[in-house]
């Protein structure tokens, strides 16, 4: 008799157990995953557009009477090049996302795809650049004027404005999945 009764307050308790992971916990799991997967997804594209704006800044920072300007020219073109070769290759993946998480989570995946393609389109305009400061890098006299030129010119201007807006809606994102992790 009391074997019966343990054994049916172990059922009880186990399909108890089983229906509270089925209609509370998984859900609330899953959610919490697919918030992560899209910080993800994001903080890791905003990243490589912040360390490909800073390599483009540094390089219209450096001052040509610096010691190891040179240097300095080429370690920020080379960081511009793999960060920029980086970001492409972010463009092309899929958001991570798996659309069942709520309203909250599609809104968020629904915005991917539009970032990284703006995010790409700021990497393609690099092309010119990028060009510009190789032609500069195989010049026999390098003058920094020539080099200020190229990266000072407006559409570079206008991509670099292009880039920190990016990444303020980036971060903006960033914030809204933070906060609906808080919740």
């Amino acid at each position: 008799m009391m074997k019966k009764i343990i054994f049916r307050a172990l059922v009880l308790a186990g399909t108890l157990f089983a229906l509270y992971y089925l209609f509370f916990l998984g859900p609330s799991l899953r959610y919490s995953k697919e918030l992560a997967a899209l910080e993800s997804a994001l903080a890791a594209e905003n990243f490589n557009l912040v360390q490909n704006r800073l390599a483009l800044i540094n390089l219209a920072r450096i001052e040509p009477e610096s010691p190891g300007a040179y240097e300095q020219v080429m370690s920020n073109f080379e960081n511009l090049k793999s960060t920029r070769q980086i970001g492409i290759a972010n463009t092309a993946k899929p958001s991570p996302a798996d659309q069942r998480g709520g309203r909250e989570i599609a809104e968020i995946a629904g915005k991917i795809p539009e970032l990284s393609g703006r995010a790409g389109a700021v990497y393609e305009r690099q092309d010119q650049l990028i060009a510009g400061i190789s032609d500069w890098l195989n010049l026999e006299e390098k003058r920094f004027s020539v080099l200020k030129q190229i990266i000072g010119s407006d559409e570079n201007l206008a991509n670099l404005t292009a880039q920190t807006n990016l990444i303020r809606e980036y971060d903006y994102w960033l914030k809204k999945i933070d906060e609906l992790q808080r919740n």
